[in-house]
């Protein structure tokens, strides 16, 4: 064989093996390229997507069946749950992605696809919330704590890939009024929660629930029972960690509303005490001689007056200038002592 047909056969070789080389990528750009899918009857996945892959066997150049498996078929059913995907839904999928394309479609009629599920304790949740909920709290956390008691849910199933949670209910809660919480977050309410994928946003799960909780308010408290009529001192007052119920808003918050004030209705030791239960004590009575300071601008003159009426520290009362007969209104600055505010 002389040099010049030797050459030209191993130029004909190198070409039919480029050819060959490059045929594994034919099938991408529509050419016929020859492969076969083979269905499953049962198939498990663990995303929000179902991939050829994930229900279906190729058979044919490796290359190609990389790329045809890859196919997005049809999104995953729920967590715990299974759907059903028809053999001509998949062979439909084919023929729109590589009309030119040369495939043989066998096995199962249908595939049945289950998402397969891990179970979420409703303690792994309530740890996760609470942790969210203190978080908020850190601005009022000496005056205000809550609690989660319970959280209702018979089923709390999730994907393996789902692994973060988002808590959007919470934006709806005035975390930084104690008073609020008080009124507003004690006992059950509904709530949502989502525990999603964080490399991929749709892989996500919303779980529907009910959430008990529990709201401490740091209140003055008596440190004994004191009787009606009488005036609670500095003394008798300490601080406490108290359980609200439901709608409780009307408790004295902090001791100097508290010290100086006279029980009018009974109150236990170490219980809150309502704003109802407590009258301000009259600092002056009727027909009283008391020091009256008249203000006017940077000048100031006292003289003296009688009360026409009784009245508490900071109310205002009807009183008579000795000085002039003339009757004035004054405030009750303490038990000797009124401010004018009319004259």
């Amino acid at each position: 064989m002389n040099w010049a047909l030797r050459i030209m056969i191993l130029s004909s070789l190198a070409v039919l093996d480029l050819i060959a080389w490059l045929s594994p990528f034919s099938f991408a750009s529509g050419e016929s390229s020859s492969v076969t899918i083979d269905i499953n009857p049962t198939a498990s996945v663990s995303g929000s997507r179902i991939y050829l892959s994930d229900v279906a066997n190729c058979e044919g150049l490796k290359t190609l069946c990389r790329e045809i498996t890859g196919i997005d078929v049809a999104t995953s059913p729920a967590p715990g749950r299974s759907q059903f995907i028809q053999q001509a839904v998949i062979r439909g999928v084919l023929q729109k992605e590589w009309p030119k394309a040369d495939f043989l479609v066998t096995g199962a009629e249908s595939v049945r696809v289950e998402a397969s599920s891990i179970d979420l304790s409703a303690d792994d949740v309530r740890v996760k919330l609470q942790s969210a909920i203190n978080e908020r709290m850190r601005e009022v956390k000496d005056q205000v704590r809550v609690q989660i008691q319970r959280i209702q849910s018979p089923s709390l199933k999730v994907r393996p890939t789902q692994t973060a949670f988002d808590f959007s209910d919470l934006a709806g809660i005035a975390f930084d009024d104690p008073n609020w919480l008080s009124k507003n977050l004690v006992g059950n309410r509904p709530f949502t929660i989502s525990i999603y994928n964080p490399a991929d946003p749709d892989d996500k799960s919303n779980i529907q629930t009910h959430v008990t909780f529990s709201v401490d308010r740091h209140l003055p408290v008596l440190k004994k029972h004191i009787p009606v009529g009488q005036i609670i001192g500095e003394s008798q007052v300490s601080q406490s960690w108290i359980t609200m119920r439901r709608g409780s808003n009307d408790f004295i918050q902090t001791s100097d509303l508290l010290i100086g004030k006279k029980v009018k209705l009974s109150i236990s030791q170490g219980e809150p005490v309502p704003a109802r239960f407590l009258e301000s004590p009259m600092a002056v009575g009727r027909n009283q001689i008391v020091k009256m300071i008249v203000r006017k601008g940077d000048l100031e003159i006292a003289g003296k007056a009688k009360t026409i009426d009784q009245g508490a520290v900071g109310e205002t009362v009807q009183v008579v200038n000795m000085a002039n007969k003339m009757r004035m209104r004054a405030k009750v600055v303490d038990d000797r002592t009124v401010e004018a505010v009319s004259f």
